[in-house]
């Protein structure tokens, strides 16, 4: 029953600001997709979690970045995963650097070093 509320939670959420997602042309299940193969490559989880943060904003925005990082814990917590709050905090070095960087590259080379 918790996970339903959770899930169900979630989508309500994702549906507040569905628009932002909507409105941006680099937010598609492919272009994620593919960002995900080349983060998942990296040497380390939390720099892959603190890349893909940062990609995700660049395409689809902050909100929907925040709510996919904390989704994925939370699966992680109900699931198979390892939900640790260090993936969070990677998460947020993440959503931060995308405030400064214009490139996904940029995303790679300031997140390679945390």
């Amino acid at each position: 029953m918790k996970t339903i509320i959770i899930f169900l939670l979630l989508i309500f959420t994702f549906n507040i600001y569905s628009a932002e997602i909507t409105t941006n042309n680099k937010c598609n299940f492919q272009s994620i997709k593919k960002s995900f193969k080349l983060v998942s490559k990296l040497e380390s989880d939390k720099v892959a979690h603190c890349t893909f943060s940062c990609i995700l904003q660049l395409r689809c925005g902050r909100v929907f970045s925040f709510y996919s990082g904390v989704a994925k814990e939370v699966i992680d917590i109900f699931g198979k995963g390892n939900a640790d709050y260090y993936d969070l905090k990677a998460d947020f070095v993440g959503l931060n650097i995308a405030n400064i960087v214009d490139s996904e590259e940029g995303c790679f080379d300031i997140c390679s070093n945390y």
